[in-house]
């Protein structure tokens, strides 16, 4: 990262907090390399790209650590102790938030049942 003097600014890992939450979020749902043709089709997808990823930060929030440049979160590091456990809490963590997104009537819920799946709209 650069600062305003053009030169490379330094960073550093940290372990988590819960004021990273958003920052963490943002990452993953502004992620640059997560097929771009799909955000542009369906611009909520990062809201549950975002979701997917939170049972790793709300409920183990001591295995994630955060790469920090001039206060702003700029990458992360999510983890698990026990993977079998991680998957289990995906499965009914993770689901239970999509399954209230999509109550809420968000335009990912209205996807799901349509083209997404049937049309191969992944990159």
């Amino acid at each position: 990262m650069r600062s305003e003097t053009g030169k490379h600014s330094g960073f550093c890992v940290r372990e988590y907090r819960g004021a990273d939450r958003d920052g963490v979020r943002r990452l993953a749902a502004d992620d640059e390399f997560e097929r771009p043709c799909l955000l542009a089709r369906y611009p909520t997808w990062g809201e549950y790209r975002a979701d997917g990823l939170a049972h790793f930060y709300d409920l183990e929030p001591e295995s994630c650590f955060v790469a920090e440049a001039d206060g702003e979160i700029v990458g992360n590091l999510l983890g698990t102790v026990d993977a079998r456990l991680a998957e289990e809490r995906e499965e009914t963590f993770t689901r239970a938030l999509h399954r209230r997104r999509m109550l809420q009537g968000g335009r990912w819920g209205q996807a799901m049942g349509s083209d997404l799946h049937l049309t191969g709209a992944l990159c």
